[in-house]
């Protein structure tokens, strides 16, 4: 089987039979596998974006969060209700006052031994425990923000694969000794 330069026709031996069929069907049959394994991709890829747009819904659903954790919950809202009560009640000092009042703590400070006492041991553990439970939700947080930029980059592949699944224009051939008119 060879090819003559300047000629579409493959010939086997001496004869001058074209062989272009079977190259062709078999080429169509590969760019029918091809188009097969694309769409296979896509649906592929289409089940899992919808997968983690759910999770994300779930994940990002404050009331879920609230229904499996009443307790954080509830301590979280009453810490954050204390701290706006101290900052917005709060009565206005001067700064001799305050002053006055650092002096006064220093002196006391100074004679006075500290014991910790039980709401003082309680409020440390409050802490302790808000602030873990604050870093498990940085931690969600910054897996969640993960899960939208894969989605992000799950949406961009998809939408190149749509762009290859169009057909496209097969530029027109000309053939030698063609007439011009």
């Amino acid at each position: 089987m060879d090819q003559r330069p300047g000629s579409n026709k493959i010939t086997m031996g001496s004869s001058s039979m074209p062989v272009r069929a079977a190259v062709r069907s078999s080429n169509e049959r590969s760019i029918e596998e091809i188009r097969t394994n694309i769409e296979q991709t896509r649906n592929e890829i289409t089940d899992t974006v919808d997968q983690l747009g759910e999770r994300l819904k779930e994940t990002v659903d404050w009331r879920s969060y609230v229904a499996d954790h009443p307790l954080v919950a509830v301590g979280g809202a009453a810490l954050l209700g204390l701290f706006l009560t101290r900052k917005l009640i709060a009565p206005k000092r001067n700064t001799s006052e305050e002053l006055l009042h650092s002096l006064i703590r220093t002196v006391r400070d100074a004679f006075v031994p500290k014991r910790p006492g039980i709401p003082i041991t309680l409020l440390t553990l409050a802490g302790k425990y808000a602030f873990d439970q604050f870093q498990q939700y940085q931690q969600e947080k910054e897996q969640q923000q993960q899960q939208v930029e894969q989605l992000e980059a799950l949406q961009a592949y998809q939408q190149m694969l749509n762009q290859q699944m169009e057909p496209q224009p097969q530029p027109r051939r000309r053939t030698v000794g063609s007439d011009f008119s």
